[in-house]
C-alpha cells in the first residue's frame, strides 16, 4: 500500500520527535546518581483517605498572567496571598499579589524571584520562602527583610519551600536543597536521586537563631505545627510520606514517620 505524502511527514515527524525525547532523556540521566528505593504499599483510599468531591465547588482566581501559586496565607482581614513566577517555565522573576475580600488583585511585594511558603506572624508580618533569599519578613508595606539564607553550620537555603509558625513565635520551615538553586532540571533530578538534602529548621525571631532539626530530608516540603504547639510534621515527598518532629514532652526532639 502506498503511503500518502502527509501521512510519511507525520510518520518522519513523529520518529524525530520520540527520537528527540529519547535523546534528551539519556542525557540528563548522565548526571543522576540515585539511590535504591522501594516505594511503601498504597494505602486503601477508605475512612479519611476516601475519595471525595470537596474540590468540585471550587472557584479559579484569574491572577493578571502570572503563574504558579505554591502556598497561600490570609491576613487578619481576610485578605489573601500568594507568591507567583512570570511564567509556567520561567522562574527568574516574581511578584506576591494581593487578593483583598472583593477579589481585586493587586501586587503586595515585588520581590523579583519565586516566593513558595508563607504564613503571617502576630505582627501581621508575612513570614515567607524566597529562592534568591531565604527566609524572608515582609511588612504590611510590602519591604522585604532576610531572615537567614543559611544554617548554623553554612549550609545555604538554596530552595527554602514550607512556613508555619508556632503559638511562641519560633519559625519552622523546610529547605529542599543546599546543593542545587531552583531549576525544573535540578527538581526532577532532586525527586529521580531520591538522596537526603536540605532539612527542617527552626528560627526564633527573638534570638535571630537557627537551628537544624532534620538535617537531610528527601525532598523538605509542606510543614505544620500541632494546634497545641506538641509536634510539627514535615513531608518527606520524594519518599511519599510525613515526618513527625515532638517539640514538647517525653518525645521531645524525637523524630517518627507517620
Amino acid at each position: 500500500m502506498k503511503l500518502s505524502k502527509k501521512v510519511k511527514i507525520s510518520i518522519i515527524t513523529i520518529f524525530i520527535f520520540f527520537s528527540i525525547f529519547i535523546t534528551n532523556v539519556l542525557y540528563n540521566s548522565w548526571s543522576l546518581n540515585p539511590l535504591a528505593w522501594s516505594p511503601p504499599t498504597i494505602s486503601k483510599l477508605d475512612g479519611l483517605l476516601a475519595e471525595n468531591e470537596l474540590l468540585s465547588t471550587t472557584k479559579r482566581i484569574e491572577l493578571n498572567g502570572w503563574f504558579g501559586p505554591e502556598d497561600i496565607a490570609i491576613d487578619n482581614q481576610g485578605n489573601l496571598y500568594c507568591g507567583v513566577h512570570i511564567s509556567k517555565t520561567d522562574f527568574t522573576d516574581g511578584r506576591i499579589l494581593k487578593i483583598d475580600t472583593s477579589g481585586k488583585v493587586t501586587v503586595f511585594a515585588n520581590s523579583e524571584s519565586w516566593v513558595t511558603g508563607m504564613h503571617f506572624d502576630s505582627n501581621q508580618n508575612l513570614i515567607a520562602g524566597d529562592l534568591e533569599r531565604g527566609l524572608i519578613s515582609i511588612d504590611q508595606n510590602g519591604n522585604i527583610k532576610t531572615l537567614a539564607s543559611e544554617d548554623e553550620n553554612g549550609n545555604k537555603f538554596l530552595i527554602p519551600n514550607d512556613v508555619d509558625i508556632a503559638s511562641d513565635g519560633v519559625i519552622y520551615f523546610t529547605n529542599t536543597s543546599s546543593k542545587l538553586n531552583f531549576s525544573n532540571k535540578h527538581i526532577w533530578k532532586l525527586l529521580m536521586e531520591v538522596r537526603p538534602d536540605g532539612g527542617l529548621y527552626s528560627y526564633d525571631p527573638k534570638t535571630k537563631r537557627v537551628k537544624t532539626l532534620i538535617d537531610g530530608t528527601y525532598f523538605g516540603n509542606g510543614v505544620a505545627v500541632s494546634q497545641n504547639d506538641e509536634f510539627v510534621l514535615m513531608v518527606d515527598l520524594a519518599k511519599y510520606r510525613v515526618r513527625r518532629y515532638w517539640l514538647k514532652g517525653e518525645k521531645k526532639e524525637l523524630l517518627i514517620y507517620l
